[in-house]
């Protein structure tokens, strides 16, 4: 998710709570098993090799200090508890360029990213070009084994859940948001972004346009309104639910399950925010045979619906 980059004792909080909820309702059990596992708490910035037996859980925490120009680079240390609460002080006294933890398994080599991978970033983002940033990007992001696997129910809705929980308690600007399983891009990037030739990275911010569409999809208020408001678009029989923020955000479930999240609601969403979406692009799937999740679009123009 999106949100504008507060002030330091506002960023603390978010972040805070980012880098401990998340983890807590996402990865509880890879969390669990690597503070049983690793205990190091050694600087990881330099180190070159293996880290461990193969097979071992592994957690990785990383800081990238913000400055122009760059003069130092990240901080790498092994998950710990240590480490985390160390990670988690920091929050609270600086905005770092990239705030990150990773959690793995280490692989043959006995370096990390092998078997079930969890992922939570906090980056700062600079849709305007101009400094400082203005943008901060919130990710929690598990990479799928296979592009048609299935996400059982319990899974999906949990993600769903926290997603709709950490919006509910923000009273900082949202500017979009989504709970999706057709993204390749690690970085925050939807699908509509990845698979639509031209449409340039933060274009949609500059426009004022939607960044993409999704299972659960994340507007801000004004887009609502541009769409009639909260009760026209619970009225529009696109979403199953649709629920304000305190922020004012509007946030727009297409189906309960994520299952039922079939051609025909795609096309019902993609209806219900086409005058938001940009237009004058159409969405051109490049490599349908490969490893990443299948995109769910519609390949046709928004300005068309």
């Amino acid at each position: 998710m999106d949100i504008a980059v507060p002030e330091l004792s506002t960023y603390a909080e978010i972040a805070r709570r980012w880098m401990t909820d998340g983890p807590a309702a996402l990865a509880a059990p890879q969390v669990r098993d690597t503070l049983a596992t690793v205990s190091t708490t050694k600087s990881l910035s330099r180190h070159q090799g293996r880290l461990g037996e193969r097979g071992t859980p592994w957690g990785s925490v990383i800081i990238a200090p913000y400055s122009r120009p760059r003069t130092r680079g990240p901080s790498l240390y092994a998950f710990s508890q240590v480490t985390y609460d160390k990670f988690l002080k920091r929050l609270g006294t600086e905005i770092p360029e990239r705030a990150e933890l990773r959690f793995s398994r280490l692989g043959d080599f006995g370096t990390p990213n092998a078997g079930d991978c969890f992922n939570f970033f906090a980056h700062l983002e600079d849709p305007s070009g101009e400094e400082p940033p203005d943008l901060l990007r919130l990710i929690a992001h598990h990479p799928l084994k296979k592009p048609d696997a299935e996400i059982p129910d319990e899974t999906a809705n949990r993600w769903a859940d926290f997603a709709s929980t950490f919006l509910a308690e923000l009273n900082v600007p949202v500017l979009y948001g989504h709970v999706a399983n057709d993204v390749h891009d690690t970085q925050g990037g939807t699908a509509f972004e990845e698979e639509t030739p031209g449409l340039l990275e933060f274009s949609a911010f500059e426009s004022g346009r939607l960044r993409g569409y999704s299972w659960v999809t994340v507007i801000t208020a004004s887009q609502a309104r541009s769409l009639g408001g909260v009760a026209s678009l619970g009225s529009s029989r696109a979403f199953s639910t649709v629920s304000e923020t305190a922020s004012g955000a509007v946030v727009l479930r297409a189906t309960e399950r994520l299952c039922d999240y079939t051609d025909e609601a795609v096309e019902k969403v993609w209806t219900a925010l086409a005058p938001i979406l940009p237009h004058g692009v159409v969405p051109s799937p490049q490599d349908p045979l490969s490893d990443g999740p299948l995109p769910r679009l519609i390949l046709r123009d928004a300005a068309e619906a």
